[in-house]
């Protein structure tokens, strides 16, 4: 099981990952465990796009350090640079925006369709009348706030999972709603990236016109 969740973070599975749990998504039969533990890990290790940005911008570093270094070393044996590798040619900001949009996330929002459909049967969802009582003159289109109510769900991370509850917030089309925390720093992400790419630009345009006088 080790084995098939590391190899699950190779990049290369990435794309089929990402379809193969849209389609489970869609099944009645359910989501299959050991593709929920993969993709789970997989997004944990592309995950320091949705962290603060002093984080994020941390582990931008080193990783891209880790990539040009070994491109370092196929220049050095001759060999053509693997993407992403070659330190004189790579614009760091456009590339980890384009990473962001294209693979962060994306995967971050399948993992979040997978977790509310993972957890909606430990919950007892209320009924319609109990969100909008007769008379009431609600029927959820009014643009109400969501979290109309809280259904009880068991905290797993207790020893027994039985006698600690926790709440989970329902909206009012009696739908549940999980956080999603991880999606909250990507927008603030790619704006610091937005900004360095303007003065990434500018430094490559001073440069270039520099070199051609």
């Amino acid at each position: 099981m080790v084995i098939e969740i590391v190899l699950a973070t190779d990049m290369s599975t990435h794309f089929v990952q990402i379809k193969t749990m849209k389609n489970m998504l869609t099944l009645p039969e359910g989501i299959d465990k050991m593709k929920a533990l993969c993709l789970i890990v997989h997004a944990c290790d592309i995950s320091h796009a949705s962290k603060p940005w002093d984080l994020h911008y941390r582990w931008t570093q080193g990783v891209l350090e880790e990539f040009f270094r070994q491109g370092d070393l196929e220049a050095s044996m001759g060999l053509p640079y693997s993407p992403l590798c070659d330190r004189h040619t790579v614009h760091i900001s456009e590339s980890q925006i384009g990473f962001i949009d294209f693979i962060v996330e994306p995967t971050m929002v399948v993992c979040g369709e997978m977790l509310t459909k993972l957890v909606e049967p430990l919950v007892s969802l209320p009924s319609s009348d109990s969100l909008f009582p007769p008379g009431s003159n609600n029927d959820g289109r009014d643009g109400a706030v969501s979290g109309a109510s809280l259904s009880p769900i068991p905290d797993l991370k207790s020893p027994t999972g039985s006698n600690v509850v926790r709440k989970v917030p329902i909206n009012y089309y009696g739908k549940l709603e999980i956080p999603n925390p991880w999606q909250k720093h990507m927008p603030e992400n790619k704006a610091h990236w937005r900004e360095r790419a303007v003065k990434e630009e500018q430094e490559r345009n001073a440069k270039a016109n520099g070199t051609t006088e």
